[in-house]
């Protein structure tokens, strides 16, 4: 999801996302694509693959190295993203 990373849960009973930004609230697949101004749109709610689990992660570290004023750190986690996009 864009600017918003979810947990989906797909059980046997019922499919539903966990939100760990706001203390684990559970939410629904409309509700999802209603925070983010795309009822209905299903491809917003699409699998990450690790390599974009790891790149979302990084890019997180690049803006708070940043933010922080630590160039060596936010110019390593900007190679790391660099390697992740190219390989």
């Amino acid at each position: 999801m864009p600017a918003h990373f979810l947990v989906r849960y797909a059980g046997p009973a019922a499919t539903f996302y966990i939100d760990p930004f706001h203390g684990g609230r559970i939410l629904t697949a409309n509700e999802c694509r209603e925070m983010i101004g795309k009822p209905g749109e299903a491809d917003v709610l699409r699998d990450a693959t690790s390599r974009q689990i790891l790149v979302r992660t990084v890019a997180n570290l690049f803006r708070t190295y940043t933010a922080l004023g630590d160039p060596p750190r936010a110019e390593a986690a900007k190679r790391i993203i660099e390697i992740l996009q190219t390989g």
